[in-house]
């Protein structure tokens, strides 16, 4: 605690995306894609914190301090996270983990 003090997951798991780049990862079921890449990290990173924590979309957009739907945020869930799109990005996040740590340890 006196190291970390708090760490909030989103933070993490946007300093992750930041780091890796593994939102590049994902695209859509769709024939094309009209979101913009900017809202569609932001879309998708809410997204997977709702479903990672199991906290739901709902109470994600309760929060309101991003200014995203939940319409907005069922449709990145339903379009963009497939199950390949997911292992594509986790492949991507343990790869990076992998060549960044301290082969010593």
């Amino acid at each position: 605690m006196r190291r970390w003090v708090v760490l909030d997951l989103v933070d993490v798991l946007k300093n992750a995306d930041f780091d890796t780049g593994f939102t590049d990862e994902f695209s859509s079921i769709a024939a094309y894609e009209r979101i913009d890449r900017t809202a569609l990290r932001r879309r998708l990173l809410l997204a997977l914190f709702a479903l990672g924590t199991n906290t739901g979309t709902r109470a994600i957009v309760a929060t309101g301090e991003h200014g995203e739907t939940e319409a907005a945020l069922r449709h990145v869930r339903r379009h963009f996270n497939t199950v390949g799109n997911l292992r594509a990005a986790a492949r991507k996040l343990v790869n990076a983990t992998f060549a960044a740590r301290d082969t010593a340890w």
